[in-house]
């Protein structure tokens, strides 16, 4: 007899509402403390469309002119354009200042030079990790009774444009899904409370 695997529940992603997104914006944290840098790098993904963790982590001040931030994403390697809103503006303001153009706006990556794409990668996951530890804190800091990591701003994200009307495939085209079938499923499977 052939093995047949065991149907499972469909993941349920996790996400946060408009009201704990504003109280986590709220928080007084030091810019300068992995709790602010985190906080800052998460509620850019969730301003700028959901964008990636390693997106962000790699953004660099030459990807911001012209009120715009326009990056060539690093899993599908599109070009994505966002404006820069107030909201936006507000995290990049309390950012480092930079030296070079090139210099990367969030300073988890500030002098890291790397040997290789192995030594890159590896680095943006240790990274994502850090990130992710402080991205606990500060929910609790908001009162977040939730499982936080970086990859909720883009379920946050998707769920408040679905929310306010906007259509599957104009989110599929803001999170940089390449098939409708991803956004479709990942719409589905956010979770319903809240």
């Amino acid at each position: 007899a052939r093995f047949k695997m065991p149907e499972s529940e469909p993941v349920k992603r996790s996400k946060l509402t408009a009201e704990e997104l504003e109280r986590m914006q709220a928080l007084t944290l030091d810019s300068k403390s992995w709790d602010g840098l985190s906080r800052d790098m998460y509620m850019l993904s969730f301003f700028a469309r959901g964008l990636r963790f390693g997106d962000v982590v790699r953004l660099r001040w030459s990807d911001i002119s012209e009120g715009r931030l326009t990056i060539k994403t690093g899993k599908t390697g599109e070009y994505l354009s966002a404006p820069i809103t107030h909201q936006i503006q507000m995290i990049l303001d309390r950012c480092e200042s930079a030296e070079e153009p090139n210099d990367f706006v969030f300073r988890a990556m500030k002098g890291i030079n790397f040997q290789s794409l192995e030594h890159e990668v590896a680095t943006v996951s240790s990274i994502n990790a850090r990130i992710n530890k402080s991205l606990k804190e500060v929910a609790k800091l908001a009162g977040i009774d939730k499982k936080v990591s970086f990859h909720t701003s883009r379920h946050s994200f998707a769920h408040a444009a679905y929310s306010s009307g906007i259509d599957n495939r104009t989110i599929q085209k803001a999170l940089n899904h390449s098939k409708p079938s991803i956004t479709d499923s990942y719409l589905s499977n956010l979770d319903d409370h809240n």
